[in-house]
């Protein structure tokens, strides 16, 4: 056995690199789609970010990377960024509402993941795709404004490799990857890493340097099986567990410097495996079908209060409002099941999928103002879908796809029980066509994220004084939204360089917006719920360019600007502790 050796020294923050370009031009499969098209024929805007890219940059999460693709942003509310919005649109916290399909989409090896950005992690990866726009045809629910693609290597031949890396922060990394021949017809690929690192913080009150740690384990294996030259399998196992810290705000806001006396922390276990196969009935038709099941563990917390309980000690410190204690501990158990058949034809394909999804969380809120929540949350997906893609031509090709799905969910707690049934569609037609050395496409599409409950609010009415109990009733529930995306996008290639132009405009009926409320009269609690507007717009720019210098020099670089407008949309106004529409 072969085994390649690599170390690593690095900061923790930033790097200078440079990316080794292949001298063999590889065609590049996109996996994202549905009937796995190589990149020219993929009518869409995506990213792409090459394996060689993330090793030589030593990148470990997937939030390092998402600033590569323009308009695509993340907000923490975690350890690491694990809420993504792409052109505007997506989500930015989770507390105790269930938040199963945030705008934006993630799958791991064809696992979703849907909400668990947390689980990120790039050692061993093939690419990272990066889908801009609805892509209800391919995901429905789970990917209203875009989604994230995630694709480890396949098995190599005597590509066996170690690896250990040291950095600043007390920050280490070791990793291995096995390619095993179990028989002629069986072979596998296993990859596992531990990442640790104290992280930015420095808690001035505990004095201690690892309040915002990182210590992330990562462990995936691909087992490939050719039963014969018409039939093979494939089992992906996935395991991730991170044991975080979350230690992140200080009330006078010095940078990297906290004052905590209970930081919080931000854990996840994820056990999860995929089986798949692919029967190939004839020489252009063929039977793809997969299996999925995941079962995820969180628990994460954070102290309220940001500071120490003496922090109210005259005449040192003097607090108006008195003093405020608090820790807020969330724990759920979620359980994932999925199957996806489809038959794959040329040009043609129709599928099926089935999801069903089950969330228990127990929220503990101590201090100052206890409170316990326990609740269950169920989903049921059920859709059948289709896609054609003819080539019309040798530079036209042309896309229509559609999905039909039945949503329904089921919420209850110590407070409210709700149950919801609702039909989605949505649908993209598009079409590209390629000249010399450029491509132009067209591209319409539609998508439709479910409405859901606030749980936050309802948990709460009998908390808030009297003045807020109405406004709560008005929020127990918000509506589904649909977006309408259309988009016109130019390729080309000139003197070693690939620039991507893309034009957009967005249509949201509905749109779905976080908003607080904040009780300053009597429980002094902050209330998180999504609030429907009446509609926004939006209209945007990107340009993605790529530059070859030469065999081991690559630029890349994204450009992106967006116009945004919301029409009335009712908030809550901090600074007058009142009502207002925007």
């Amino acid at each position: 056995m072969n085994l390649n050796k690599k170390i690593i020294f690095f900061l923790a923050s930033s790097f200078f690199s440079f990316t080794l370009a292949s001298a063999e031009l590889e065609e590049i499969i996109i996996y994202s789609s549905l009937n796995k098209q190589i990149e020219g024929d993929f009518i869409g805007s995506l990213s792409l970010i090459s394996g060689d890219q993330i090793a030589n940059t030593n990148i470990q999460h997937i939030d390092q990377v998402l600033m590569r693709s323009p308009n695509t942003n993340f907000s923490g509310g975690a350890s690491r960024g694990r809420f993504v919005q792409i052109r505007g649109i997506g989500d930015l916290e989770q507390f105790v509402d269930p938040k199963a399909y945030p705008s934006v989409g993630l799958s791991i090896d064809g696992i979703e993941l849907n909400g668990l950005f947390s689980s990120g992690l790039l050692f061993d990866t093939k690419q990272v795709e990066i889908l801009r726009g609805p892509q209800g045809t391919r995901l429905g629910a789970a990917a209203s404004a875009g989604a994230i693609n995630i694709i480890s290597n396949d098995y190599k031949e005597s590509d066996n490799q170690w690896s250990y890396g040291l950095g600043k922060f007390n920050s280490y990394q070791t990793g291995a990857i096995f390619n095993t021949s179990l028989s002629e017809n069986i072979s596998s690929r296993t990859s596992i890493q531990k990442h640790y690192s104290d992280g930015f913080i420095s808690n001035d009150f505990l004095n201690r340097k690892n309040t915002g740690k990182f210590d992330e384990l990562n462990l995936k294996t691909n087992i490939f099986w050719n039963l014969n030259k018409d039939n093979n399998l494939k089992l992906t196992l996935l395991h991730v567990d991170s044991d975080n810290g979350y230690d992140a705000f200080s009330l006078d806001n010095t940078g990297f410097n906290t004052q905590s006396d209970q930081p919080g922390y931000d854990r996840q276990k994820i056990n999860s495996f995929s089986l798949s196969s692919i029967n190939q009935l004839s020489e252009d038709l063929k039977i793809e079908s997969k299996l999925t099941s995941s079962d995820i563990k969180l628990d994460y917390g954070l102290d309220e209060d940001w500071t120490d309980q003496n922090i109210c000690t005259p005449p040192e410190v003097t607090c108006n409002w008195g003093s405020f204690i608090g820790f807020d501990r969330y724990q759920r158990d979620r359980n994932d099941m999925s199957f996806d058949m489809r038959i794959v034809g040329e040009e043609f394909l129709a599928g099926i999928y089935f999801q069903n999804q089950d969330t228990h969380l127990d929220r503990n809120r101590t201090g100052s103002y206890p409170a316990v929540l326990n609740s269950d949350y169920y989903i049921k997906r059920r859709t059948i879908y289709s896609q054609w893609n003819p080539k019309v031509s040798n530079n036209i090709n042309l896309l229509l796809g559609a999905r039909l799905e039945n949503f329904s969910d089921s919420y209850n707690d110590t407070n409210i029980q709700s149950e919801t049934s609702d039909t989605l569609y949505s649908a993209e037609t598009g079409m590209s066509f390629s000249f010399d050395d450029n491509e132009i496409s067209l591209l319409a599409s539609r998508s439709i994220k479910p409405g859901g409950v606030n749980t936050d609010a309802t948990s709460n009415i009998d908390l808030v004084n009297e003045s807020f109990r109405d406004e709560l009733l008005d929020r127990l529930r918000y509506e589904k939204e649909v977006l309408t995306n259309l988009e016109f996008i130019f390729k080309t290639s000139y003197l070693s360089s690939n620039i991507t132009t893309t034009f957009f405009y967005n249509h949201r009926e509905n749109p779905q917006f976080e908003t607080f409320l904040y009780d300053h009269i009597e429980s002094f609690l902050f209330i998180g719920y999504q609030a429907n507007a009446n509609e926004s717009k939006s209209h945007g720019l990107e340009i993605e360019f790529e530059k070859s210098l030469n065999d081991s020099f690559v630029i890349n670089s994204a450009l992106s600007f967006i116009d945004s407008q919301i029409n009335d949309l009712r908030v809550y106004d901090f600074d007058q502790y009142g009502y207002t529409n925007i």
